[in-house]
Parts: structure tokens; sequence; C-alpha cells
């Protein structure tokens, strides 16, 4: 499995007042985003089935200061622990999700809402035989007056398109000696370079805003979860049939499991 990046923002430390801690919340609370082979998934929502040695695997933190961590996640009531028992009365192992503790979106920059397609207004959907709410604010979705501020992503550079780094009579052959020429190429080259670093930056910036603004936007046509993206205290996935999936997902993991221990 590939290394994951995932970002701790400095308020979560400051929150949890431990940087280990803070690694710990963080990745469980992105795995409990994603699927996965070891999420359960209950009547409450998605859970990350790791025991304390998978923890240490995963972050590289030892056993003991993952049990710190984790000591300190619940004493702040950041995080919530549930024994599934998915193998039996013998097995211990926790599951995880994290108490949501920080906003989850951040403020999106109005100039990137060009980059992304239109979406409709937010819909009041009465899905719970409840009032429909109002609608969340969606100030920062205005479509752009015509020849607004647009978002620029620049075109990949090729690396076949780099300057030489020496002149043509040095290319294959350099020298120690003083070479005007040389000078120029090596000038030329830095420019390219710093220009191509800039590009893949800038590139990668708006490739994040606007995922970020296509959550928010989500978020805003949403009537099961509150301005931040969470309902019931858990990151919400926008599905109003979620619950029963949910139900019939923990259904049929006990069922399979009655017939595997029946069939022993």
């Amino acid at each position: 499995m590939p290394e994951e990046f995932i970002p701790i923002r400095p308020a979560l430390v400051k929150r949890v007042v431990d940087g280990n801690a803070a690694i710990v919340y963080a990745l469980i609370e992105f795995r409990c985003k994603v699927t996965g082979e070891d999420r359960i998934e209950d009547e409450s929502g998605r859970w990350w089935r790791a025991p304390s040695r998978t923890l240490s695997e995963v972050t590289g933190l030892t056993v003991s200061r993952v049990d710190t961590a984790l000591k300190n996640l619940h004493k702040r009531e950041a995080i919530e622990a549930v024994q599934h028992k998915i193998y039996g009365p013998d097995d211990h192992a926790f599951s995880y999700r994290v108490i949501p503790l920080l906003p989850a979106i951040p403020e999106i920059p109005e100039a990137l809402s060009a980059a992304i397609p239109e979406i409709s207004e937010a819909r009041p959907r009465d899905l719970r035989g409840a009032p429909p709410r109002s609608p969340k604010s969606s100030s920062s979705f205005k479509k752009r007056e015509e020849g607004g501020e647009r978002v620029t992503v620049p075109e990949a550079i090729s690396p076949e398109a780099s300057p030489p780094p020496r002149c043509p009579k040095h290319i294959d052959n350099p020298t120690t000696a003083a070479c005007g020429a040389c000078g120029d190429a090596r000038r030329a080259r830095a420019t390219w370079d710093a220009e191509t670093l800039r590009a893949a930056k800038v590139a990668t910036s708006a490739e994040a805003h606007v995922r970020a603004e296509v959550t928010a936007r989500g978020i805003a046509e949403c009537d099961l979860c509150d301005e931040y993206g969470y309902a019931n205290r858990r990151v919400c996935n926008h599905n109003p049939a979620q619950a029963e999936t949910n139900r019939a997902g923990i259904a049929a993991v006990r069922a399979a499991l009655a017939a595997k221990k029946a069939s022993a």
C-alpha cells in the first residue's frame, strides 16, 4: 500500500495538545472517510477497526505512544471507540471514529468558483418527516459576472523543452574556462527550472481548491449535514439512503459470520 499523505493542521495539534494524538486523530478521520476491508458499517455510520499494533505500523509511532495518544484523545472527547467483536467474544480489537473538533471545509477563494461546473441551488427536501432546513449559505458559489477573474492552470511543460545548461560548443565537452555563452545558457536554464516549479505549484494548488469547492458545493446542497459537512458528529456522504445501507451491510456481515461459524 502506498504511503498516505494526511495533512495535520496546527489548530488540531493545539486542540489536542499532543502531536502524536493529532497524527492518530487525522489518520482515523481519513480512514473513516473511505471504504476498506477493515472498515465497519453499522447503524450509526462507519468505523475503522484498528488494533494498536496496526496504528503503530501505519503512523510509525511505537505501540506505547499510540496507546498514550488514544488515551489523550479519549480524555479530550475527540474520538469514539467500540468493540464490534467481528471474530467472536475473544476479538478485543477496537474500532474508532473521530468526533469533529475543527470545521471540515476551509473558506474557498471566490476566484475559483469559475473552475467548477454549475450546480443548481440548494433544494429543500423533507427526508426525515421534519420541516426542511433553510438552505446553507451559497454566497461563495455565485456565478461570476461575464469577463470576471478566472483561474489559470499552466499547461505541463515537457522535459524535452528544457534549454541546455551549456552553450552548443561545450554541451558535450564541458570546460572550466570562462565562457559567456555558457553563462547565458545557465541563466536561461535556471529561469526555466524556476518557471517549471512555479507552474507545478500553481497547478497543484488550483486542483486542491477545485476539489474543496466541489466538496463545499455538495455540503451546500445537502439537507442531512451542517455547514461543516457533518451529520450526527460524523462526516456526511450526502446520501439519504445511507442509514438503510449501513443496516443492510452490518446484517450481511453478521449473517456471513454466523454461516461460517455454523459450517465450522
